[in-house]
This record gives structure tokens, sequence and C-alpha cells, in this order.
């Protein structure tokens, strides 16, 4: 995702007056976003179900990282933590 880019149009110096090079980087900087979103919908589905988790999803996708901080925000005000799984006494299980 990034070799590509980096080979065909360096990202330093800054050619912020050449049209092939700013849209080499927006589309890498988009796809970026897209591949780490992804894999936060992905946590967040897992963790919400279908329904709740697949709106927060669509949400975080469509309208940005702001979706992405509320549901942040919206899991530590439920659960006050962000920890995803552990045993009762909150140990890990690799700890």
């Amino acid at each position: 995702l990034l070799l590509r880019p980096l080979l065909a149009q360096p990202l330093l110096p800054f050619r912020l007056d050449d049209a092939e090079w700013s849209s080499t980087w927006l589309l890498t900087t988009v796809a970026d976003y897209y591949v780490s979103t992804l894999c936060l919908c992905g946590v967040i589905v897992a963790t919400d179900g279908w329904r709740v988790g697949g709106l927060w999803a669509a949400l975080c996708c469509v309208l940005g990282s702001a979706f992405a901080c509320l549901w942040v925000v919206r899991r530590l005000l439920q659960r006050g933590t962000l920890r995803l799984a552990g045993s009762a006494d909150g140990a890990f299980a690799y700890d």
C-alpha cells in the first residue's frame, strides 16, 4: 500500500504544485484511513453486535474518524475501559 507511492512519488520533498504527486498521496492517505478504519470496524462489530456495531461501523466509514472517537468515548463511559477481554480478576491470559 505504501511502497508503490514511495517509489513512484517520494513523499519528501513536498511537491504541492505537482498534481500527480498530490493525487498519489491523497489516494494513499484515503486508502490508509480505510484500512485502519475497517480494522476498527471489526472490533466494533465484534463487541457491539451486528445492529449497533454495524451502525457505528457505517458511521465511521461514511462520516469519518470523529465517530470512531465517539465510539471510544461511549465505550469508556459505558464500561469504564477499552479492554476487550480478560478474566474475572482483570488479568489477561498472557500476563
